[in-house]
């Protein structure tokens, strides 16, 4: 969910940061390249939806006002490891995210960072941790992990778990 904005980030491209009657913050395009992102954006976020919505039973995903967001993590025996699948889908292209997975395992904690650039409205990383107590444990998207939108926009991540 947004949970606030960056005016030199939404400046940058081609966005401003306006102050409503309520009190709340909206970021609205103020150059041609940012409409024009907008309105592509628009028509493809009805396809995501419409297509998210038929696999919806398949692929838990947590649903907020910007996006949503989706952790699998599963035992991986013949390594010694966990398998960490986690990924987003935003409204407004993504430049960026500050992105952890923190869990533990009947021997360990663990934090793991997929922090990084984005260009895009979609995300999806795995990582393969060697961990001990691998064959069974819980994560969750750590409290805080958000991508960082065009328009200034903080997507702050619902704060999903899996547990195997």
């Amino acid at each position: 969910m947004i949970t606030g904005y960056d005016a030199s980030v939404a400046e940058a491209h081609g966005f401003k940061i306006v102050h409503n009657a309520d009190g709340t913050e909206s970021s609205i395009p103020v150059t041609a390249a940012a409409n024009e992102a907008m309105a592509q954006l628009t028509a493809a976020e009805a396809n995501r939806l419409s297509t998210s919505a038929k696999h919806s039973a398949v692929t838990p995903l947590a649903q907020g006002n910007c996006g949503t967001d989706h952790l699998d993590v599963y035992a991986r025996p013949s390594a010694g490891a966990i398998v960490i699948n986690t990924a987003y889908s935003v409204n407004t292209t993504s430049i960026g995210q500050v992105w952890h997975v923190v869990g533990n395992t009947a021997n360990v904690a663990f934090n793991e960072s997929f922090n990084g650039a984005n260009f895009s409205t979609t995300w999806t990383a795995t990582h393969v941790v060697p961990i001990s107590g691998y064959g069974h444990g819980q994560a969750e998207i750590q409290a805080g992990s958000h991508a960082i939108l065009i328009n200034g926009g903080t997507c702050t991540a619902i704060v999903e778990g899996d547990s195997w």
